[in-house]
């Protein structure tokens, strides 16, 4: 809902560890955030009032040293009052 706190969270289990990346892929490709796991396995992206302008569509990425690249995109929808 518009103005309440809201999170997308990505949860990683990989050895090596993994980096992690959120985007944002709508209108254009946009990095939100990322992170080298360093022991602990999730990415959060952090809505404190969520809007109308956060909704779209995100991909978190997670890729290590071995080269494996995993994506999953989930599509955030916020609704009004």
């Amino acid at each position: 809902m518009e103005k309440q706190p809201g999170w997308l969270n990505c949860t990683v289990s990989s050895k090596p560890e993994s980096n992690i990346t959120w985007y944002r892929l709508n209108p254009n490709t946009e990095k939100i955030v990322e992170d080298l796991t360093l022991g602990h396995n999730y990415l959060i992206i952090a809505f404190k009032a969520a809007s109308k302008n956060d909704e779209g569509i995100y991909r978190c990425t997670a890729n290590n040293d071995l080269g494996v690249v995993v994506n999953s995109e989930t599509q955030l929808i916020v609704k009004g009052n």
